[in-house]
C-alpha cells in the first residue's frame, strides 16, 4: 500500500469546491502546464492546488484575466503553492506578475517592489470559502428546556 502525504481530491471534487466549470479546467490545463499533467480519471489535487485553482478563479471572474496573458505567472503560483503548507496559507496574499509569482504575509506587502503591473489575491476568502465546503458548519441543537427545573436533593 502506497503512502499518501496529504488528503488528495479528485477533479469532480477539486471543481466542486473551487466552484470551477470542467470547461474552464479544461481550457486551464491547455495553458498551463502544471495543470495539464494533471488530466484524466486518475487525476488528484491537493489542498495547494486547489487553493491555485480557486485564485485562478477568482482572477478569472472578478478581474476578467486571461490565464493566457498570465501564463507564467500562474504556473510559478502553482510550482510554489504546490510546496507550501496549508498554514502558510493564513492571512496570506499570492503575488503574481506576468512571468512570476510569490506567497507573502499581509503584512509584508508594504515591502514589495516591482516595476511590472501585478496581481493580488488574498488567500483568506478562498481558504475560508473552501472550508465551508470540505467542513460545513454543524447545526448543534441547544439542549431543550427541561420540563422540571433541577432541585437540591
Amino acid at each position: 500500500m502506497r503512502d499518501v502525504s496529504a488528503i488528495q481530491f479528485t477533479q469532480e471534487q477539486a471543481r466542486a469546491i473551487t466552484g470551477v466549470s470542467s470547461q474552464a479546467l479544461r481550457h486551464w490545463r491547455k495553458v498551463v502546464p502544471y495543470l495539464a499533467k494533471k488530466s484524466g480519471k486518475a487525476a488528484r489535487f491537493g489542498f495547494a492546488d486547489l487553493v491555485g485553482i480557486a485564485a485562478i478563479q477568482q482572477l478569472v471572474e472578478n478581474i476578467g484575466v486571461s490565464v493566457g496573458s498570465v501564463q507564467l505567472g500562474i504556473e510559478s503560483m502553482l510550482c510554489i503553492l504546490a510546496v507550501t503548507r496549508p498554514s502558510e496559507l493564513q492571512n496570506a496574499v499570492i503575488v503574481i506578475g506576468v512571468d512570476t509569482a510569490e506567497v507573502r504575509r499581509m503584512d509584508e506587502l508594504s515591502g514589495l517592489r516591482q516595476s511590472a503591473p501585478m496581481l493580488l489575491v488574498p488567500c483568506n476568502p478562498l481558504l475560508e470559502k473552501m472550508r465551508g465546503y470540505v467542513l460545513p458548519e454543524l447545526t448543534i441543537n441547544p439542549q431543550l428546556n427541561l420540563p422540571f427545573p433541577p432541585q437540591a436533593v
